[in-house]
């Protein structure tokens, strides 16, 4: 189907906690038309389809993938310690599922980008929570398929993306 359509009357969403990178996380009431807000500029932004699979190692893109009328999968790892993720599971994972889409920490990517092996089913690599390096950006970039992008969607939980920069324009930029 077409994803997940708010419905009249409903209000509240979701419950998140957010990583705690500036403090000691609290919750957020996802509410129906943020959220809402939030999908329509996630879905713009990335060209998001319905029918696509994503690996989702960030806990609020188990919520965004399904309501995109996405499939969604979470690997096996402690989600609060992104970069203690195995990344030859993550991989497997990746490839197991064939994914389109990947969304990482910093931390993770460069995990991934020093396990060096490639990507061939991603199209789009998301990283966000904590600035991403360039050196990172380039190496996941080695690993994907021609065609493939690497983005870094900044924001609060509270409204995700607020702005984002593409791999190569922060790539350009660094250079």
């Amino acid at each position: 189907g077409r994803g997940w359509l708010p419905q009249a009357g409903a209000y509240d969403a979701a419950l998140l906690f957010p990583s705690g990178s500036t403090g000691a996380p609290k919750a957020v009431v996802y509410r129906l038309p943020p959220f809402a807000a939030q999908l329509g500029a996630l879905r713009t932004s990335y060209d998001l389809r319905p029918g696509e699979v994503t690996v989702a190692t960030f806990p609020p893109f188990a919520l965004f993938g399904p309501a995109l009328g996405q499939t969604t999968v979470l690997p096996t790892m402690d989600f609060t310690r992104p970069a203690s993720a195995d990344p030859t599971h993550l991989r497997a994972v990746v490839a197991d599922h064939r994914a389109d889409l990947l969304f990482a920490s910093p931390a993770l990517l460069a995990s991934l980008a020093h396990h060096g092996r490639p990507l061939p089913s991603l199209r789009l690599v998301l990283s966000a929570g904590a600035p991403v390096p360039t050196h990172v950006v380039a190496a996941i970039d080695a690993l994907l398929p021609d065609g493939a992008a690497v983005s870094t969607p900044y924001g609060m939980t509270e409204a995700l993306p607020v702005s984002a920069i593409a791999g190569d324009e922060l790539r350009a930029a660094a250079g």
